[in-house]
């Protein structure tokens, strides 16, 4: 009798044992399951990636000036603008009121009018709440048709809100 339970208990550790090996292995393979896809997707698109041409390493830093250069010289109002005249319609250039939106992160003011609205450095425009008007900006960086600003006879106290209408003057 006492040989037929230990045989029972032997075979009820073993089985209890086995059930607990599967479940970990399911457990594993559930989680394990994401990661081996993503893998296997990340190595598909590696391979897929064309090689990379080999590059001298004596040009790069007279590569890197030249361009440089190149970009300082590309940029510039006028090019702007003539660019963006072609890009943006009648009504866009017509616009004589935007959007003035105040940035408390970085602390600055941007306008939703640029130099294709007609705006240049040091134009100023007046600002409503609503609509009543509660200070002027001027122009420091105008853009396409953004323009950075800088408030105007301390209205930067009275800007409570993030957003204003803005009108060209």
């Amino acid at each position: 009798m006492a040989a037929e339970n230990s045989k029972k208990i032997f075979l009820g550790v073993f089985l209890i044992l086995l059930a607990l090996v599967c479940a970990l292995a399911a457990f594993y393979y559930l989680e394990a399951r994401p990661e081996m896809v993503a893998n296997e997707q990340t190595e598909s698109d590696v391979a897929q990636l064309p090689a990379e041409k080999s590059v001298d390493q004596a040009l790069p830093a007279q590569t890197a000036k030249a361009s440089t250069n190149k970009s300082k010289e590309n940029i510039s109002l006028k090019n702007l603008v003539d660019k963006a005249e072609t890009v943006y319609g009648d009504e866009e250039k017509q616009r004589k009121d935007g959007f003035l939106w105040f940035d408390r992160g970085s602390s600055k003011l941007v306008v939703t009018l640029g130099a294709v609205n007609g705006l240049t450095p040091g134009s100023s425009l007046a600002v409503y709440d609503g609509n009543k008007r509660i200070g002027k900006v001027k122009v420091d960086v105008p853009f396409d048709i953004i323009s950075y600003v800088q408030p105007l006879d301390g209205s930067a106290d009275r800007l409570t809100g993030d957003y204003y209408r803005v009108v060209m003057e």
